[in-house]
């Protein structure tokens, strides 16, 4: 790479006068493009692999024009452009003066060798498609995300024209190309740019296999190789239980589609389960009033949850256990979340537009749209969580419930209390409950102590 601090004008660089490029050899109606450096009366020649029609060549602006002309331009530009840096970079070495072909020769040859050097080790994207082939014992998931990373990267090597090698990875390439995640498009919706949390798993898989494989310019520990933006969590979207309950009251008939997912979600909402162990339940984990199973997500170590069977999964579960097997019926994630959204449009509540905060690439907002276009299967995770805290269980045993292991994962799962506008009044009684208990217990101990009882206060603090 060649770099240059100052403008062509400020250096008198012109490289149209020395650089360009030119039609030889016409035969049949063709010309070959040459990529050319002419100076002193001689002329470094370089093939660009393309040929044109005469008729499509512009003699003007030495490039191809007419049908099928971005194509050939496409192909000779690299070419090109590589020349042109080669010559103004030598051109700055010498004082501002054009190198002669044959200094442009050496220049040219030396490069290539360092390229055949380079060339002799395995592209980064192949050490990585070698790596995860060893891992026989991945689940699907888990390789899945790993091929997206490779494309990932395959895409970034396409759009930037390089190849990434272990032995010439930098931080600032890692930052590069998280710039160019985010702010290009992806997948086939056409979305502008990955969003943080995406962003954040595609980088924590690079830094894995980094320190499997060692990149010796790389430091995991700098900056550059970490998450470009800070994930601003925002409060998720929970079920209440009013549109809960809406939700079972829905008159469907028994056994269809929607009343299977109606079970499912029901199920979920009640027992905290990833959709991924609802496809594991089976009768041998249902025993003495709870659900116990080892809990597992990609990437972490299974945990071992006991989850007490409340009322409304009981029914559930009931509902699907024939001759003492349980045979619940599942879908896959996907088709799961898209009839889980066609049932939600049913309940009138979930109708109603949401204002939901949001981050995205540091930035935050607030989208306004209808409630059930929010929810997906982890809703009814996060509604088990912070239902389970407004019922008044402590943090520690629904963690034990749910199978997180550390404070910080847990609060991503609590949603926004209900706001209730009796909330003021109740707020009212249950202090004068506490003022009453206190003065009572005040009491009982002057009793126990054989000393006058306090007189109530008639300035006792009450709330505003």
């Amino acid at each position: 790479m060649y770099l240059c601090f100052l403008t062509e004008h400020q250096l008198g660089w012109k490289p149209m006068d020395k650089v360009y490029l030119a039609p030889r050899n016409l035969r049949n109606g063709y010309y070959t493009l040459y990529a050319e450096y002419s100076h002193a009366r001689q002329v470094k020649r370089i093939p660009t692999g393309a040929r044109c029609a005469s008729s499509n060549w512009c003699v003007t602006s030495r490039k191809a024009i007419g049908t099928g002309a971005k194509e050939i331009n496409a192909q000779v530009q690299p070419v090109l452009d590589t020349l042109k840096a080669q010559v103004q970079h030598l051109y700055l070495q010498n004082g501002s003066l054009y190198p002669p072909v044959e200094q442009l020769n050496r220049h040219r040859a030396s490069l290539e060798h360092t390229l055949q050097a380079v060339s002799t080790e395995p592209p980064l994207r192949q050490v990585l498609t070698e790596w995860m082939a060893t891992k026989v014992d991945w689940k699907t998931t888990t390789r899945r995300s790993y091929t997206t990373l490779h494309n990932n990267i395959r895409d970034f090597e396409r759009a930037k024209r390089t190849t990434w090698y272990l032995s010439s990875l930098t931080n600032a390439d890692i930052r590069t190309w998280q710039t160019w995640l985010k702010d290009n498009k992806h997948g086939k919706d056409g979305s502008v740019g990955y969003a943080d949390s995406v962003l954040e798993k595609r980088l924590r898989l690079l830094r894995t296999f980094l320190g499997k494989r060692h990149a010796p310019q790389v430091n995991l520990d700098d900056e550059a190789t970490k998450r470009l933006h800070q994930i601003m969590l925002t409060t998720p979207v929970v079920l209440t239980p009013a549109e809960l309950e809406a939700l079972a009251a829905l008159p469907l008939t028994t056994g269809s589609r929607l009343d299977r997912v109606r079970d499912l979600a029901l199920l979920q909402s009640f027992c905290g389960l990833r959709i991924s162990d609802m496809k594991r339940l089976e009768t041998r984990f249902v025993c003495e009033g709870f659900i116990s199973l080892n809990m597992w997500k990609s990437g972490t170590k299974a945990v071992w949850v006991h989850i007490p069977i409340f009322p409304h999964a009981a029914r559930v579960l009931a509902k699907y256990t024939v001759a003492g097997e349980l045979k619940l019926k599942t879908f896959s994630d996907q088709k799961f979340n898209d009839y889980f959204k066609e049932l939600c449009q049913l309940v009138p509540a979930l109708l109603r537009t949401h204002l939901q905060e949001y981050s995205r690439h540091g930035v935050r907002g607030v989208r306004k749209q209808a409630k059930w276009l929010y929810l997906t299967s982890h809703s009814l995770r996060r509604t088990f969580v912070t239902m389970c805290l407004e019922l008044g269980f402590s943090a520690h045993e629904i963690m034990s419930w749910s199978g997180h292991t550390d404070w910080k994962s847990f609060q991503r799962y609590v949603g926004k209390a209900q706001q209730r506008p009796d909330a003021a009044s109740d707020f009212a009684r249950r202090w004068e409950e506490r003022r009453l208990v206190r003065e009572q217990s005040a009491s009982e101990y002057a009793v126990s102590m054989q000393l006058e009882p306090p007189e109530a206060s008639s300035t006792a603090l009450a709330p505003r």
